[in-house]
Order: C-alpha cells, then structure tokens, then sequence
C-alpha cells in the first residue's frame, strides 16, 4: 500500500534568481491543488503558517481543486519564475508525469522540488453506519454483490485512487471510483453512506474515525500508526482469504 507524500514545490525560472536577494520582500502565494479541507490543504496550512512565522511575510494559501492537482501545478509551471508562486503537492503530481502523456506543463522541466514535508499511510474509512465493521467484513460485502460498492478518491490518478485500486485488485473485488476535487468533498459523501469506502489522507481520516463520524477499518502502513494503535494495518494475506 502508498504512504501520502507532501512536497514543495516551485517554478524553476532560467536562471533561477531567489536567494541572489533577501527572500522574501513581499507576501508569497501557496498554491494547493486541492478543496479546502483536504488532507494536502490541511498539511499545506500548517506549512504556510510555520513559513509565514519564519520569513516574518504573509503566505497566501490558495486553492486550485481540480484534475488531480494539475490545474494548480499548471499554474505554477506558468507563474513568473521569481519563486514568489509555491505549489504544494503530494504524489499525485508524480503520478500524473508517469501517466498522462499530454499534461500542459512538464514536471521535470517546468518544476523544481524545494523540500519533503510529510508522509502517512492512508486509512481506509466507512461511514459510521456502514454494515462492514472491519476490512474482511466489507470484503465480503463487496464479493456478495460485485460492482454495487463504490469507493472514493480525490481525483482520478491520486495516491488514494492507486490505493483503493490496488486494493480492489488485491481482494479480488469490483467497485466504481468516485473521484472528487478533495479529501473534504469525499468524506462528505462517505460519511453518509452515498459513498462506500474511502482511502483518505490520515489529516483527513483521523479525526472523523476519532470523533466517530466515521469508522477506521485499517491503515496502509506496514505498522500500526502511533496516532491511531487501535486500527489494524491492512494486511496482503488477509486480503486473499
């Protein structure tokens, strides 16, 4: 299973010219490719608050939901190369170099990383009246009637689209993705159980399985997660049962 990866990045400009100058003389705009509320947003606040604090400048957060994160890595890729426009990014725009061909601006080359931030594992949530109370229960319920359950993402391509695919994959199960602009939109289909499953980003899962608004049924790292002992890792063996 993935672990979510949290990256910053920037436009990379010829010659590339930031830290010729005191750095930074004026706010600085933090792009994040997806909905408010969202896992990368969450993560990305936290780092646009501690880099605000630390240039003693105001950091702009700015949402751009939409096509797995490229709308705002396009932005990015197009903004003035004076490294005053950041993008906030997570696997999904590593995953979309490998397989979209046809994306309006070139990671590789339009892009240059500045620093990892965080990685997690995901957690594979229900809504809290979902039947499944563990992971070989909604195995089963997705083996009595294929093709009925969905499963969430935040967009087509993104490390929880993977996730929930190899996870079908490795169960031997059918169900529809449902992609949406971000964690937050997700959830809020599958809390009330339009949606089936979701493998969401820990800042977005955690507190909902904690509050219980939803219910955790396993984590994707190979250990329990310290925040979260009481969750089960998702294990390949069991999956194959």
């Amino acid at each position: 299973m993935r672990l979510l990866r949290f990256l910053l990045v920037c436009f990379l400009a010829a010659p590339f010219t930031i830290h010729a100058q005191p750095y930074p003389t004026k706010p600085v705009r933090l792009l994040v490719g997806y909905a408010a509320g969202s896992s990368t947003d969450i993560v990305g606040r936290v780092m646009a608050d501690r880099l605000g604090v630390h240039w003693k400048q105001t950091v702009i957060v700015e949402n751009r939901g939409g096509a797995a994160g490229n709308l705002a890595a396009d932005a990015v890729a197009k903004a003035q190369g004076d490294g005053y426009t950041l993008l906030f990014a997570q696997n999904g725009l590593a995953i979309s170099a490998a397989t979209l061909p046809n994306l309006p601006y070139s990671a590789e080359r339009d892009l240059v990383p500045l620093a990892p931030v965080a990685a997690t594992p995901h957690i594979l949530i229900v809504g809290p009246d979902f039947p499944a109370k563990n992971v070989q229960e909604l195995i089963a319920a997705a083996r009595a009637d294929p093709g009925k359950l969905t499963f969430a993402s935040s967009g087509v391509g993104n490390s929880d689209h993977l996730c929930g695919e190899l996870f079908n994959m490795m169960a031997g199960i059918k169900a529809i993705h449902v992609p949406y602009k971000g964690g937050a939109p997700a959830v809020q289909d599958v809390i009330p159980g339009r949606v089936a499953y979701y493998f969401a980003g820990m800042p977005v899962g955690l507190p909902l399985s904690k509050s219980g608004r939803a219910r955790a049924l396993g984590v994707t790292s190979k250990q329990r997660f310290p925040a979260a002992p009481d969750v089960p890792t998702i294990a390949g063996r069991a999956l194959l049962n």
